[in-house]
């Protein structure tokens, strides 16, 4: 993708989701660095509204200047373009529209919006002044026939609305959400529906569908989304029954993704389900849909008995109001159950074979909210920690080649761009998942950096040794007298804790009663690699947590490491888990 196509591609962006003052400067720079003067930049950025206009059937006149594109004006003269006119000082872009404006009484060939004040819009179109009957809402010139074609009814539907595939203005696939005839009438479940839409339109998220327009005619209320080319959740479970973590880690990540988006803008869905989640046919990726619950506590004051009794969370059964992020981490939880199970069934988390995703399920449906995951970035984290970034992917291993050239780049802490161009066609000729091997070249960076800190630490700690003589010699000898007596008790403070510690049996070490120097550590050990004992080891728990020995580990005892410490490895030894020093590791038998 060139750099025009990547500047034409944040307009529509910032066009679609609301242009600011901040944004205007940020497209105006990259503008003026491609050569695009600022009435160039305004003739893209008018461009991009009509598009909007005519691919939704929605004019940003209707939305706040905050929500529109930023272009709109609040001028009412009929001579009026219909775009900005408010002018700063120094802001070239909008020193380019005032110059365009002058030419807009000749016919821009621009549409011009109807200027009345309609303090009621809230996303139709709305070319002329009539309202419908008591909604309150504007109505669209064209006609629903007018605007979609090939419209065909769905199988699956909702409890208050019908869904239905269709063309809309011969241009893209949408799905059509309209309400039910039983509820047409109802003033509950209309402003229900519409907020729906609302909650839904707010929400820009890659793994959330989008929603694009709503209107309203004679048979009542509608609004049309992105159409999804794929199958649920549902029918991933139970059909294609696939199970293969690699797959299912993409796709919990994408949900987490997406909830975590929602989470912080205070939304929350409470109907999260397997039918609610929908996986594209190409790639297996997340659209997250429904939004029905997740705007109801704004409106239904008494709101209980929310969701889906078998994926809900006991708090959402009594009281929906109270739901909260925790809420819809226990759907989740309940999903992975039935993902490797086949049943959203808590009795059934020893069935899970996979530890990692048995220990997220278990911890993700505990009864109370206190006792789970309190944000979704804490089960983002154990999957990214315990999970090694090799062991996952059968299809796309990193080879050892690309292996090397990753550390060899990411030695010295970062990857310049022109490395990361080499890089990407090394990942695209061996075929390499890209994900796992940013994991790696980001693991790698994070290494480096650790190391150049550790050396930058001895440095200091060398320096502080040697006699600092200066012209005010008696008062640095005194200042270094001091420091050494501070150093002295500190040492003896140690001496006798260890001393105590060691007669407790707790002891400082994480093996036997050796302790580990850094000298001693010549081997830099990643997780997930195989590596074996190089004499008779003790596995323990930490030191603060009394330093038990769990086993004894013979010498050549193989041994999976989980995470690296600076002198410690956490490792597993037949399923057991604790401590051993890196110095009495080795990746060869002996």
């Amino acid at each position: 993708m060139t750099d025009f196509d990547n500047l034409k591609q944040q307009i529509e962006q910032y066009v679609r989701t609301g242009m600011t003052e901040a944004k205007r400067q940020e497209l105006l720079k990259k503008a003026e660095d491609m050569g695009i003067n600022g009435g160039q930049l305004v003739m893209l950025i008018k461009n991009a509204e009509l598009e909007l206009k005519f691919a939704t059937g929605i004019s940003n006149k209707e939305y706040p200047t905050e929500i529109g594109s930023g272009l709109m004006t609040s001028n009412n003269e009929e001579t009026s373009s219909g775009f900005v006119t408010d002018i700063t000082p120094g802001n070239a872009v909008a020193a380019a529209v005032a110059a365009s404006v002058q030419e807009q009484n000749n016919g821009s060939g621009f549409v011009t919006e109807n200027s009345t004040e309609d303090n009621n819009a809230s996303g139709f179109v709305n070319d002329y002044n009539s309202t419908d009957s008591d909604s309150g809402f504007s109505s669209a010139r064209d006609s629903f026939k007018d605007q979609f074609s090939e419209i065909k009814k769905l199988e699956s539907t909702g409890a208050m609305a019908d869904l239905y595939s269709a063309i809309h203005l011969g241009r893209r696939k949408v799905i059509i959400k309209r309400i039910k005839e039983q509820y047409r009438n109802n003033k509950e479940y209309i402003d229900l529906f519409y907020k729906e839409f609302d909650t839904g339109y707010s929400l820009e998220n890659t793994n959330i569908v989008h929603f694009y327009g709503k209107g309203e005619d004679e048979q009542g209320p509608y609004y049309y989304m992105e159409y999804v080319d794929g199958r649920t959740l549902d029918k991933f479970i139970h059909i294609e029954k696939n199970q293969q973590p690699a797959v299912v880690t993409k796709i919990v990540l994408q949900i987490l993704d997406a909830l975590k988006y929602m989470h912080q803008k205070q939304v929350f869905h409470r109907d999260l389900k397997p039918e609610n989640i929908m996986l594209t046919y190409k790639g297996d990726n997340v659209k997250i849909i429904d939004f029905g619950l997740a705007a109801a506590d704004s409106l239904v004051d008494n709101l209980t008995k929310a969701g889906t009794p078998k994926y809900s969370a006991p708090e959402l059964l009594r009281d929906a109001t109270k739901a909260d992020q925790r809420t819809d981490i226990f759907s989740l939880g309940m999903m992975i159950i039935e993902i490797f199970t086949g049943s959203p069934d808590r009795r059934k988390l020893g069935e899970i074979k996979n530890s990692v995703y048995k220990e997220i399920a278990d911890k993700a449906t505990m009864m109370l909210p206190s006792d789970r995951y309190q944000s979704c970035d804490e089960i983002i984290n154990v999957l990214s920690v315990i999970q090694p970034y090799k062991s996952q992917v059968a299809n796309a291993p990193i080879p050892k080649w690309l292996e090397e050239k990753i550390k060899e780049y990411a030695a010295d802490g970062v990857i310049t761009r022109n490395e990361r161009i080499i890089l990407d066609k090394e990942i695209a000729k061996a075929n390499a998942d890209k994900d796992l091997v940013d994991a790696m070249i980001n693991d790698e960076i994070e290494k480096a950096i650790q190391r150049k800190r550790n050396e930058e630490a001895r440095r200091r700690m060398t320096m502080t040794d040697k006699p600092a003589y200066t012209q005010t010699g008696n008062q640095n000898d005194s200042s270094l007298g001091k420091l050494l007596k501070i150093l002295i008790a500190i040492i003896a403070i140690l001496a006798i804790i260890y001393a105590i510690m060691k007669f407790s049996g707790a002891g400082s070490s994480l093996i036997g009663d050796k302790s580990t120097t850094e000298t001693s550590v010549t081997e830099s050990f990643n997780k997930g690699e195989i590596v074996y004992t190089t004499t008779t080891v003790n596995l323990r728990q930490l030191a603060s947590e009394t330093s038990k020995i769990i086993r004894q580990c013979p010498k050549n005892t193989q041994v999976e490491v989980i995470s690296e410490g600076y002198y410690w490895l956490e490792v597993k030894v037949n399923n057991k888990r604790g401590y051993m020093a890196k110095q009495y590791l080795s990746h060869k038998r002996q």
